[in-house]
């Protein structure tokens, strides 16, 4: 399944690491790990704390915090450019990746530097922080697809978020980062910047990318005419309509929308607001040192949340068994080494990795799951159809979920475990897939697997929803043209009575 990685880029150089003492802090909506003093945590976590209340309250966003804690990395401003990329699995020679957010197999994680602002035209930490949180927030509460230029522009748009003494958010500000690239820089062409890619895409027309997606959505949010053009064309979007063909409908002629665009850039000032109603914070954050072996191997925790790809692996390997050798009681270490040689398709070692890291720290809520992941991994591959054998690597995963309630994967993995030995579904392990998808709806794996199973339930209009984020979504790879033809099914059955069986009979197009 493709995973969408979304970074932030600036050209910025770093120097070498230094020795790190890393904390965690543990709030209501996210859990924060930084290589940083404790005062240091606790200011960042009460932002990002903060942050979340206010776009929960400008966006009617119900509940008080998450349904799932959102891990933050943090790591030293010293870390090496090289090193930073790598985890996002960029160009190691790159220097402009300050941060990034995606959804891995452990689910969503953001990462980011540390940043010392020099002044009001250089990137800060909080502006970083807020950019990498939208597109969680964005992921987890906004239902469809988006073009990349309006995922980062909206993301920039927040990004510059203030709250001043009282906790009142004044929001829209101008992003005075992007002010060399929108003045000097050469500007991405209007029908180029409605359908970019980055991957696609030069060093310059990358930061132009940030810089006009965020001037376009500053200028489509200023008008109310404007933000219904907006709305028709990301709907028109949603309904599967092509990108350049969407705008023009809604935007009208995009030559003449580039010069408008020209012109407010050209504006003296630009309309901010403000919540007059201060944002609360909370208190309720919980920090501690992170163990020692976790914290000398932080950068590697971060490839494996990422999902290491098949060259990385054995790399990841090596140097975890090194640091496991220094950290031997180190569950952590122990356990990123069995999820390592799982997606390797080594489930024997695995299943070593996982009983070492529950001989040092019984009922660790991750080496559960990753013990029973092993222990199917293994009976799929020597195909063995023994029950008893099938019903204790589930009661691992069945721990697991007891020991961290919050995690939506065992649930997940508790789902898949019927599939995999080829047996019915029972009912509780569908209504456990149903809470993963509502703790966890960025993961397309298991968007996919919960909008399967409503076909299998007969709730085809409910499946077709589902699909729909990710058919027309422009980073979902091959997995967008898999969803279409899901929905095109879909659509084939509800015209003969909606019904599972009618699915199944509609088949794929020739």
């Amino acid at each position: 399944m493709h995973r969408l990685v979304l970074a932030l880029f600036l050209c910025v150089g770093f120097s070498s690491a230094a020795n790190a003492e890393w904390r965690k802090a543990v709030s209501p909506s996210f859990v924060v790990y930084g290589d940083m003093k404790e005062a240091q945590i606790v200011d960042f976590t009460r932002k990002v704390e903060r942050f979340d209340t206010f776009l929960r309250r400008k966006f009617g966003i119900k509940g008080e915090s998450a349904p799932t804690r959102l891990p933050i990395y943090i790591v030293s401003a010293n870390t090496p450019a090289s090193s930073l990329a790598s985890t996002a699995l960029a160009r190691p020679k790159d220097n402009w990746l300050k941060g990034f957010y995606t959804v891995g197999p452990n689910g969503p994680v953001a990462v980011m530097q540390q940043i010392q602002s020099q002044g009001k035209f250089d990137l800060d930490s909080d502006t970083l922080m807020f950019h990498e949180y939208v597109h969680h927030f964005m992921a987890q509460y906004f239902e469809g697809a988006y073009p990349v230029w309006f995922t980062e522009g909206f993301a920039e748009f927040y990004s510059t978020t203030q709250f001043d003494k009282d906790g009142k958010a004044q929001y829209g500000r101008p992003a005075y980062h992007r002010a060399y690239s929108l003045s000097e820089g050469k500007p991405i062409p209007i029908e180029k910047l409605l359908v970019a890619e980055v991957s696609s895409l030069k060093e310059e027309e990358k930061s132009s990318l940030y810089a006009r997606g965020w001037l376009l959505t500053h200028f489509m949010l200023s008008t109310q005419d404007r933000k219904l053009e907006l709305d028709a064309y990301i709907t028109a979007l949603r309904n599967g309509a092509e990108g350049l063909t969407a705008a023009r409908k809604a935007f009208g002629d995009l030559a003449a929308l580039e010069k408008e665009l020209n012109a407010y850039l050209a504006k003296r000032t630009m309309v901010t607001s403000k919540l007059l109603d201060p944002t609360p914070v909370t208190d309720n954050i919980v920090v501690s040192l992170v163990e020692a072996g976790e914290a000398a191997t932080m950068l590697e925790r971060i490839k494996v949340r990422r999902r290491a790809n098949q060259e990385e692996r054995p790399v990841l390997i090596a140097s975890l068994e090194k640091a496991r050798a220094k950290f031997p009681a180190s569950a952590a270490i122990h356990t990123l080494l069995a999820q390592l040689h799982h997606e390797s398709e080594d489930d024997a070692k695995g299943l070593l990795s996982a009983n070492a890291a529950l001989a040092a720290v019984p009922d660790y809520p991750d080496a559960l799951l990753y013990k029973g992941i092993t222990e199917m991994g293994e009976l799929v591959r020597t195909d063995v159809v023994d029950i008893s054998r099938w019903k204790a690597a589930r009661a691992s995963i069945a721990k697991a979920n007891r020991a961290d309630p919050e995690n939506p994967y065992p649930l997940f993995h508790y789902f898949k475990s019927f599939r995999k030995q080829g047996i019915d579904t029972p009912t509780i392990a569908g209504a456990g897939l149903s809470k993963a998808f509502s703790l966890m709806q960025q993961d397309p794996e298991l968007r996919f697997t919960y909008a399967t199973y409503l076909i299998e339930q007969g709730k085809l209009a409910d499946a077709k929803s589902l699909m729909k984020p990710l058919a027309y979504n422009p980073h979902a790879g091959s997995g967008a043209e898999y969803a279409r033809r899901m929905i095109a099914r879909i659509d084939r059955a509800l015209a003969k009575g909606g019904t599972a069986k009618a699915f199944y009979e509609a088949g794929e197009e020739n």
